[in-house]
């Protein structure tokens, strides 16, 4: 009986060293909760803004459009470009700090606008006329992201080729 009472001391013994040198599940790690809060602000064509509630102890995020690639960001936002106008997208963002990170959270879907279409000038002039160039000049009456340039050729009554218009015109959404 004494050696079974040993056996069980030493087994005793074992599995309270073994006990306290493991560590519980959930205590050796450290976790991140995911983001909350998550909202669509300004949306144009192109553009919408993404904003979610900051997390305690994040260093950054991940934002997934579209269960695309995730793109990280260090703040609590993010202003994704070089969408298709009148598009409905998805979005989700997870906290991340060094190799930890959160579960993903949706945000909620959002539709791009509308292009918004270029305003037709107005007052239209012409200036001075020559032979081969006419000088052309106007009101654009919008606020221009890009500015492009095209060349016409300018057409007699005959159909002849009679000299080139160069006209800037210019894009509001940059597209």
């Amino acid at each position: 009986m004494s050696k079974f009472i040993k056996l069980a001391s030493l087994f005793a013994l074992i599995l309270g060293l073994a006990a306290s040198c493991t560590k519980k599940p959930g205590n050796d790690t450290e976790t991140l909760v995911a983001p909350t809060g998550l909202s669509v602000g300004a949306l144009t064509a192109i553009s919408a803004e993404l904003s979610w509630t900051a997390v305690n102890g994040a260093q950054g995020y991940n934002v997934s459009i579209d269960n695309g690639d995730a793109v990280a960001v260090t703040e609590a936002s993010y202003n994704v470009t070089e969408l298709t106008p009148e598009t409905a997208y998805t979005w989700k963002v997870q906290a991340v700090k060094g190799e930890i990170v959160s579960e993903w959270s949706a945000g909620p879907g959002f539709t791009t606008t509308a292009r918004t279409p270029t305003p037709a000038p107005t007052d239209l002039t012409v200036g001075d006329v020559a032979a081969t160039v006419a000088t052309l000049s106007w009101h654009p009456n919008w606020k221009a992201n890009t500015v492009n340039w095209r060349e016409m050729p300018m057409i007699s009554e005959n159909s002849a080729i009679i000299g080139i218009v160069r006209a800037a015109f210019a894009d509001p959404d940059g597209i």
